[in-house]
């Protein structure tokens, strides 16, 4: 499991804190004694415009790598939309695409830009998710960011288009990370799509093959975020007695705990339902964990 923040795959880096209004008004702060929920989480996609083409060869003399430039894939968008639609699973917290428009390259790619900040907070955000290329020491055969690669040893080779990046999640009062994970459990499954060529020149493709690879990234993005997002922790503790936040309402209120036949106090019921769901989308690790445990990149 490709954890970046805890050796603990579902632990919270941090407590999470409750930003102010999108007016630019005071902020509230967290309880000392307890975290408070996210309520309006934003998406940012920084993936570019880039598609990788990777071949891993039986020497060196095998290998081979190469970009090219797609703008009219739009890369972000797919990862956002898809995002946004995982993110839709959790009725406690709406979220929205972050508005990029009015920011350079240079302000959206650095964490101290106080421009990307104030945009965040003008947008009402309170929570700001950032996707960007990334590679872990297990995935370093592949290049950060998305693309087409292939194993090959002897024959034709395996092939499977993949998305690697590192999602983070931010708390935009404080500018603090609060938690992250790469793309998971795995960039890709490694024979998965043989269907695709693999090409020495991009411009050998078909619009038929473009298509095709255009159609398996966006469906290798609702994979491995539904994993990275369903990893990700947005509410309080299990089991703690910290009061927790209405979200309904607006309102903070402690949860009673009930007491069960040995004695012994159970969870309260607000914290029984977060249980059932604390995390900012349904988590999918079991689903796909187990096929790829074993792959060898």
């Amino acid at each position: 499991m490709l954890r970046q923040t805890t050796p603990v795959a579902m632990a919270l880096a941090t407590t999470l804190t409750l930003a102010g209004c999108a007016s630019g008004g005071g902020q509230a702060p967290a309880a000392d004694n307890g975290p408070v929920r996210i309520k309006q989480v934003g998406v940012l996609s920084l993936l570019g415009d880039d598609f990788h083409m990777v071949r891993l060869g039986l020497t060196n003399f095998g290998n081979l790598a190469y970009d090219t430039s797609v703008p009219d894939w739009q890369i972000d968008q797919v990862a956002t939309t898809s995002a946004l639609k995982l993110l839709s699973e959790n009725h406690r917290i709406t979220s929205k695409a972050f508005d990029k428009a009015a920011l350079s390259k240079a302000q959206l790619r650095n964490d101290d830009s106080d421009q990307l900040w104030q945009a965040a907070r003008s947008q009402g955000l309170d929570t700001l998710i950032i996707v960007r290329p990334a590679v872990t020491e297990s995935t370093r055969n592949f290049v950060a960011g998305v693309g087409l690669y292939e194993r090959k040893m002897f024959g034709e080779g395996d092939r499977c288009v993949y998305t690697a990046y590192i999602a983070r999640v931010y708390d935009v009062a404080t500018r603090k990370e609060l938690d992250s994970n790469w793309a998971g459990p795995s960039p890709c499954k490694v024979g998965a799509d043989g269907e695709v060529p693999f090409k020495t020149h991009f411009n050998e493709y078909t619009t038929a093959n473009t298509d095709l690879m255009r159609k398996l990234l966006a469906e290798r993005f609702d994979e491995t975020l539904a994993y990275t997002l369903g990893t990700l922790k947005y509410g309080a503790p299990k089991r703690s007695n910290a009061p927790v936040a209405n979200v309904t309402m607006g309102t903070t209120t402690a949860a009673a705990a009930t007491t069960t036949k040995d004695g012994k106090k159970d969870a309260p019921q607000d914290e029984k339902k977060d249980e059932e769901q604390d995390t900012l989308t349904k988590s999918t690790l079991w689903k796909y964990l187990p096929e790829f445990k074993a792959q060898r990149y």
